[in-house]
């Protein structure tokens, strides 16, 4: 039997900053209310939170490239400028348009990647969605 690649490529995948940025500031509001008298340093650790979280994002986050997937062996090859991947899809969990892939090379390296739906088509991201949670 022959093994389909489906392709997909992907542009524009940037993590959102207003969902980072509204979640630490409704944080450090619940903070204020329930401990006023530590404002200072509630501010302090929801902005270091908020800048380590959009390290971490912007980290995992190739910005364009070519995803090629084998839908039968959970099989994932991802060329970018920045990073190269190759490996079966050992992890996907999506929150809200982002997924997170946790990829398991060859070498036994675990690389772990996130895609905005807004970086590809509605097609693509359904069927890469639908084969990353499948890999569980």
């Amino acid at each position: 039997m022959t093994e389909f690649a489906y392709s997909i490529a992907f542009k524009n995948n940037y993590v959102d900053r207003k969902v980072l940025a509204v979640f630490f500031v409704i944080f450090a509001f619940l903070l204020l209310v329930l401990i006023p008298e530590l404002w200072w340093l509630h501010l302090t650790l929801c902005y270091l939170g908020y800048r380590h979280a959009l390290f971490t994002c912007t980290k995992i986050m190739p910005k364009e490239g070519d995803i090629t997937l084998i839908e039968k062996d959970i099989w994932f090859k991802l060329a970018s400028e920045a990073k190269h991947s190759e490996g079966t899809i050992s992890y996907g969990k999506v929150f809200a348009s982002l997924l997170i892939v946790e990829v398991r090379c060859e070498s036994g390296e675990k690389v772990r990647l996130a895609f905005m739906a807004s970086a590809m088509g509605s097609d693509a991201w359904s069927h890469l969605s639908r084969i990353a949670l499948q890999a569980k």
